[in-house]
């Protein structure tokens, strides 16, 4: 039945290392000849041209489409230089290696591969009859080169294949208009073994985006393994050389293949005697076991070369310990491995704790039950929680300073965030008499991507410092790490996700993170700090990113210097501080096509070269900016406080924006600021805003609470931390506390909540008479106040006198105030 064979297009783009070229698979009918459409790069500036066409006809399978004998004529177009036709050549050779097909250079042939320089890439599918055109941009990557070729021989995309839905999903949303049917797939076609993340002819993550999104998504239970290795451009696959060989036959490596027992994520017992098999790896003349309790398997307990497809020892592994294992089958002609996962780990023991305890002046080889038998490196830890989630609930860290490469150097490991554990770091630890004592101002737990212990001040000798120190993707928000300091990262790398989030980066997740400092990390590139990408909502609550910063300087790069947001991540940021931020653009915090909200948070002394100092919203960004306070950001030009692009916008309520320079706020005519009850220097329409000086505090050293006379005293809108569940400020105190001194301007009922991350402190509320002391008269006089329903008998804010307020009373009372 003839359906449509619809002209494909691979985007080759910047995570692939290809900022111009685009690819084409042209169905019958002539290609469109460089029709330009604007294709996003991943900041959504245009970098590409796309051409596209698209025509009728019955599709073809292998059998019809085959090339007969393997023989391929082609020929090069006029202006195809010498070193053009050299590395068409030497790919075809790679190609010619591995199979029976032959390229040969047309001499009287009808049918042939007409291959011409050309602004994309492109080519038909299969044997089309007569002179069918492949066109090249990228003629030096020679992967690039053998896809096309590939795809004239008769190979399709992989997402293409019609049981793609269960490893990638399509993001419909964030493709652009027109190009939808690239993304079709095809139960017709016949599958070549599994499904090959690693194949050469995969798409990229970004392909045909409308901004940078990702079109198509790894599923989560391979994200973290192949979400970065789709699109690859560095070489045919295993999978790849399958697919040709057994449609033109040839000598391939040895399959791949998939491990079976032990499972993953097994416990095995303590004194489990070793024993593994794994499928049959077609071809395989040998397999090579390996077990090692270091997931690099840099000095394995058991590492065996057999010709059959199990293993059985009679010597137990060390007891109470998680271990992987590892499978590699090779023939004469090169190695397969496990699919699609190549690792398994077991733990060696009947159950795994619910709790470990990481010290890093722990001995080795603890199994971290106790503080006594503490593990000493994090990544230990986080493994086993990683592997068994459900019993392990907690990973409780002591003081001290631990790095995530395991003593290797290695600059792109880091630590993973697993869903279902809490890390929490604070604790005395196992020198201590007391060592679940929990105080991270007492006792301090770092996690240092500084691998060396060498760096200077002003990001002196952090050349070789982790990309990211902190890592998480596809968790969810019971993914929770609490109470440790984050530093030293530097994402340098050129290429996502290491050139972005120094000290965090987040990718399609949702943590939660408690009492967290991010500091001293920066990217070469954007978001120098905290990079959250590709969906999710994670929470960060009560913590502070300082000093970081994204040094780029080119127009695609330097924002975000603490927090950079984009692609529908939806943060929630509350009672965090925010300064010492640098970057070109959105010193403090960069938004695009996403909406994070910041609530009671202090944005203060960060620092954007050109403009935003404090935030700046780019295209499909949407803040809110709730009950937060900003002063001292700077901008060479633009806005020091909020700079918002066209397309995108802020929503403002209960904040305040002072001090910032060279002005408050600087909106594009398609842009917008919608702000309400908010004070901002210069003024600004809206119902409630003021222009009015906050009279902060002392506001040069970050103390932006409204001194006594503040027009921010109880004049904001209640509705605001009612929608919000805001019950306390930024530094824990109740909201909607009354100053007696001061009208009530705002809305709502008495008492009101002041604007800004903070509340004018009030005297001791357990001092109920204000006689000096907490003693038995209070008593008295709150339960006099209470029992006629008295404003003041509202001890804990909520508007209403009731039970709950004489427990909270009674709880100051007995605190002393």
């Amino acid at each position: 039945m003839p359906i449509c064979r619809v002209v494909f297009v691979c985007a080759l783009l910047a995570a692939s290392g290809f900022s111009t070229a685009q690819e084409s698979l042209i169905g019958m009918g002539k290609a469109g000849g460089g029709d330009a459409d604007a294709c996003a790069n991943e900041t959504g500036d245009c970098a590409s041209s796309c051409t596209i066409l698209q025509t009728f006809t019955d599709r073809g399978v292998w059998h019809d489409v085959r090339w007969p004998g393997g023989v391929i004529p082609y020929d090069f177009g006029p202006d195809a230089t010498t070193t053009q036709q050299a590395q068409a050549r030497a790919a075809m050779d790679v190609i010619q290696s591995w199979t029976t097909i032959t390229f040969v250079p047309r001499t009287t042939q009808t049918d042939f591969v007409h291959i011409i320089p050309a602004n994309g890439n492109y080519s038909y599918v299969g044997r089309i009859g007569q002179s069918q055109e492949l066109g090249l941009f990228n003629w030096e990557t020679q992967a690039v080169v053998i896809h096309e070729l590939m795809h004239a021989t008769g190979v399709w995309h992989e997402q293409s294949r019609s049981d793609r839905d269960t490893y990638v999903e399509v993001n419909a949303a964030a493709i652009q208009n027109g190009y939808a049917h690239n993304f079709d797939s095809y139960a017709t076609e016949p599958l070549s073994g599994p499904y090959d993340f690693e194949s050469v002819m995969h798409y990229s993550s970004n392909g045909f985006s409308i901004n940078g999104d990702r079109t198509l998504r790894v599923r989560p239970a391979y994200g973290r393994a192949y979400a970065y290795v789709i699109g690859q451009r560095s070489g045919m696959s295993n999978g790849d050389i399958w697919t040709l060989t057994e449609m033109y036959g040839g000598q391939p490596p040895a399959r791949n293949f998939a491990l079976s027992v032990p499972a993953n994520s097994a416990t095995v017992g303590a004194a489990w005697n070793p024993s593994f098999s794994w499928t049959a790896s077609q071809d395989a003349t040998q397999y090579t076991l390996k077990v090692d309790d270091d997931p690099a398997f840099g000095s394995p307990a058991i590492n065996t070369t057999l010709a059959t497809t199990s293993f059985a020892s009679i010597v137990p592994l060390a007891p109470g310990r998680l271990y992987y294992w590892t499978v590699t089958s090779s023939n004469a002609r090169g190695s397969g491995k496990p699919a699609p996962v190549t690792t398994h780990a077991f733990y060696t023991d009947s159950s795994v704790p619910a709790i470990i305890h990481v010290d890093a002046s722990a001995p080795a080889g603890g199994n971290g039950r106790t503080w006594a038998t503490a593990m000493r490196d994090l990544q230990d830890a986080i493994s086993l929680a990683t592997y068994f989630g459900g019993p392990v609930n907690e990973i409780r860290i002591a003081r001290g300073t631990y790095k995530p490469d395991r003593g290797t150097l290695d600059r792109t490991m880091s630590f993973w965030l697993a869903s279902g554990v809490t890390i929490r770091g604070g604790y005395a630890g196992r020198t201590s008499g007391t060592p679940d004592a929990n105080d991270p101002a007492l006792y301090p737990t770092v996690l240092s991507g500084d691998l060396n212990g060498n760096d200077g001040p002003s990001f002196t000798n952090i050349g070789d410092n982790s990309y990211n120190v902190v890592t998480a993707g596809w968790v969810d928000s019971t993914a929770v790490l609490e109470r440790v300091t984050i530093k030293g990262g530097n994402a340098n790398s050129g290429s996502f996700p290491t050139s972005r989030g120094g000290a965090l980066q987040l990718d399609t997740a949702s943590p939660t993170l408690r009492e967290c400092t991010f500091e001293l990390s920066q990217s070469t590139a954007l978001f120098g700090g905290v990079s959250l990408s590709y969906g999710g909502t994670p929470r960060f609550e009560r913590c502070t990113f300082r000093s970081m910063r994204a040094t780029g300087t080119s127009s695609t790069s330097g924002m975000g210097g603490l927090i950079g947001v984009r692609h529908k991540t939806n943060g929630w940021f509350e009672s965090c501080i925010m300064t010492g931020g640098a970057a070109r653009t959105g010193a403090g915090a960069y938004v695009l096509d996403a909406s994070p909200t910041f609530a009671n948070c202090i944005v203060y002394a960060n620092a954007a070269t050109e403009l935003g100092g404090a935030f700046h919203i780019a295209a499909g960004g949407n803040a809110g900016i709730y009950q937060t306070s900003t002063h001292a950001n700077t901008a060479g030009a633009g806005s020091g406080g909020l700079h918002v692009d066209a397309q995108g916008s802020i929503t403002a309520a209960n904040s305040v924006f002072w001090g910032d320079t060279p002005q408050t706020a600087a909106i594009d005519p398609a842009g917008s600021l919608a702000a309400s009850y908010s004070i901002l220097q210069g003024g600004y329409p809206g119902t409630g805003n003021l222009n009015m000086n906050p009279l902060y505090e002392a506001p040069a050293s970050g103390n932006l609470r409204p001194a006594a006379g503040s027009p921010a005293i109880d004049s904001g809108d209640n509705s605001v931390v009612t929608l919000l569940g805001l019950a306390v400020d930024a530094e824990g105190l109740p909201r909607r506390s009354d100053d007696p001194a001061v009208a009530n301007t705002g809305a709502g009922v008495s008492p009101i909540v002041d604007r800004g991350a903070y509340e004018r402190a009030i005297a001791c509320i357990a001092d109920f008479n204000q006689d000096g002391g907490v003693d038995g008269s209070d008593v008295e006089s709150f339960l006099q106040s209470w029992e006629t329903g008295g404003v003041a008998g509202d001890v804990n804010q909520d508007g209403g006198v009731d039970g709950s307020d004489i427990e909270a009373f009674f709880i100051l009372w007995e605190a002393g105030c």
